[in-house]
């Protein structure tokens, strides 16, 4: 049942979809081809949805030129990492970013009439997935890298500078910007000795990468601020937003979300599965994705702002998890964000130091990952017969035997309690599980993506 207040935010995605699924098939022979049989038997919208085909990356990167809707010079040229497969050039035409800086103009003029001060913001930037898609807000933003140690100086003056420009706060009160960025920039200010709490920052908006909710509480309580956590990719625009470590993720009006069966790629109504996003014309116009397979797997959770739409728990990417997909339920017994969250608990396990031209020690560390490494051996069905965790750590392993048993018992115990499919799999012979220690030197830098 549709509450009064998601009847609008459904009836916006209904239309958006159709006119989506329309300029598709008229522009791009791609999408012609794979959606005419669904729509011939009628396409009326949120609930014919999952009859269109689901796209997947190498799908969209092996068709990249027959999925163009528009054959001009692009206004932004955006990638993928190339972290999780082959790089993927994403185009954003004109139409499409003058539409977006309209839209969005109008939606802070709206949201903000009866206010006079915009806030200050400061701005990490970074060209890591490519030119971004300009987007008007409400903050007056002024901006800095963090990737050196001049850079950083930079944004140090910023945060402590008193500015006079009409209409505007006086003083920086937000930042945003990437996960990795936020970490490096409050490490070389610790190293510093600079208190990040002394500079009255009210708000921080990180993107990128997984973090664990016990680091975000960290960077709240060092900093004073409230943090908001967003999620995105660079194939679809629009994303999801959580407000405070641990709390749900809830997903913009202007995207449309939906969690598969990893196996079926039926839809789920409940637990755990992969997530599929579909941008919609026309804040897509060039390049659109429709039901894009990002490989994320997130858990359906409860939320009292989205009583029938959807809100999720982000656990980390499908390629790096191990999960039962046999039953029509999905069952995980190893997950990349939650295994990481435990690691990132013990501080017997080593980390890398990034931005090493910050100059800032050890602290860098907090923009660093740990050394992990999982393998895992299947049977013919694909069960997990076997699964080896091997932990690099600060010291030699055998030269304190005590502490890296009790590590090992602690790793375990955490994983059983997070995981109970894994316990019941190991007490019953079906998965062995073991928990390796070697030096740092010997295991390298987990990649979460």
């Amino acid at each position: 049942m549709t509450t009064t207040l998601e009847a609008p935010v459904r009836a916006f995605r209904e239309r958006l979809l159709r006119e989506t699924v329309n300029w598709c098939m008229t522009r791009s022979p791609w999408y012609d081809e794979r959606f005419s049989a669904a729509v011939a038997q009628g396409f009326h919208g949120l609930d014919d949805l999952p009859r269109l085909p689901v796209l997947f990356r190498d799908e969209a990167v092996a068709n990249a030129d027959r999925i163009l809707c528009r054959h001009e010079q692009p206004a932004c040229v955006q990638y993928t990492t190339g972290t999780t497969g082959n790089l993927f050039h994403l185009y954003r035409s004109h139409n499409e970013v003058d539409f977006i800086s309209a839209f969005y103009s109008q939606l802070a003029a709206a949201t903000h009439a009866k206010d006079t001060t915009r806030p200050l913001w400061l701005s990490l930037t970074s060209a890591y997935h490519g030119t971004p898609t300009p987007v008007p807000g409400w903050p007056f933003i002024v901006s800095a890298g963090v990737h050196d140690r001049t850079q950083a100086r930079q944004a140090y003056a910023l945060l402590t500078k008193e500015f006079a420009f009409p209409g505007v706060e006086s003083r920086i009160s937000g930042i945003a910007g990437g996960d990795i960025l936020l970490k490096a920039l409050t490490a070389y200010l610790m190293d510093e000795e600079i208190d990040p709490g002394s500079f009255g920052i009210r708000q921080i908006a990180v993107t990128g990468g997984f973090m664990s909710p016990a680091l975000k509480r960290l960077l709240t309580e060092v900093w004073g601020a409230t943090l908001t956590d967003r999620y995105s990719i660079s194939e679809v625009y629009g994303g999801a937003s959580q407000s405070g470590p641990g709390g749900p993720w809830v997903f913009d009006t202007e995207i449309i979300p939906e969690v598969l069966h990893p196996r079926t790629l039926q839809p789920v109504r409940r637990g755990l599965g992969t997530l599929v996003l579909t941008g919609l014309y026309p804040f897509m116009q060039m390049m659109p994705m429709v039901r894009y397979y990002t490989g994320d797997l997130v858990e359906i959770v409860p939320h009292r702002d989205a009583e029938s739409d959807l809100a999720v728990r982000f656990l980390g990417r499908e390629r790096r998890s191990i999960v039962d997909t046999s039953d029509t339920d999905v069952r995980p017994l190893l997950l990349s964000g939650p295994l990481l969250e435990i690691v990132e608990s013990f501080p017997d396990v080593a980390k890398t130091a990034r931005f090493r031209d910050l100059c800032s020690g050890d602290a860098l560390e907090l923009a660093g990952k740990v050394h992990l490494s999982v393998n895992s051996r299947t049977d013919s069905t694909g069960a997990p017969r076997s699964i080896t965790l091997t932990l690099g750590m600060r010291y030699a392993p055998w030269m304190f035997p005590e502490r890296a048993t009790a590590v090992r018992t602690r790793v375990r115990h955490q994983l059983y309690h997070r995981f109970p499919a894994l316990r019941a799999n190991v007490q019953d012979g079906l998965t062995r599980l073991d928990v390796v220690l070697a030096p740092a030197s010997k295991v390298a830098a987990y990649n979460a993506k």
